[in-house]
């Protein structure tokens, strides 16, 4: 009888630690690992846009996610062509190919819908088997999202367009 009563308070507990870990260990890819101390990074819409290859509004058109039998998730790498609607910087086609991983740093997007997209190039080049990735990509760190939820970092971003 007492381990019955006590079992609501285990699952309290269970359910507090889980509720205040889970969003630490959301937020883990977000650490600049480049200096002695490892400290959460939050860039600026300015100093992520001076930094990006390419800034632009763009809406997915389609995506492509590349097999991997070893993954959990069935696939290692998503492909998505995106559509380019408006450009904030640099010059890019009609139409980029971003790349981005199944990992916690991937930069989910919905094919139909409008994002605000900070681009960037990787230096080193990524294959999947023999096949090369797309070099650019979107960090899921920084201040690229759905356009609906960007209005500040739009006005900003448009505000930085004329500057040099």
């Amino acid at each position: 009888m007492d381990s019955i009563r006590l079992m609501p308070r285990r699952c309290w507990f269970l359910l507090a630690y889980l509720s205040l870990s889970i969003p630490l260990a959301s937020h883990g890819a977000c650490v600049d690992l480049s200096g002695p101390v490892d400290v959460p990074r939050h860039l600026t819409v300015a100093a992520e846009y001076a930094s990006s290859k390419f800034v632009v509004l763009g809406r997915p058109t389609r995506t492509k996610n590349i097999s991997s039998p070893d993954d959990p998730a069935g696939f290692d790498w998503t492909i998505y062509e995106v559509k380019v609607l408006a450009v904030y910087k640099g010059r890019p086609p009609r139409s980029v190919k971003l790349v981005s991983p199944n990992t916690t740093s991937r930069f989910p997007m919905v094919e139909g819908k409008d994002y605000l997209l900070f681009i960037e190039q990787s230096s080193e080049p990524e294959f999947a088997g023999k096949e090369p990735l797309p070099a650019d990509f979107v960090d899921n760190c920084g201040n690229s999202g759905l356009a609906s939820e960007r209005s500040t970092a739009i006005r900003v971003t448009q505000s930085l367009k004329g500057r040099k």
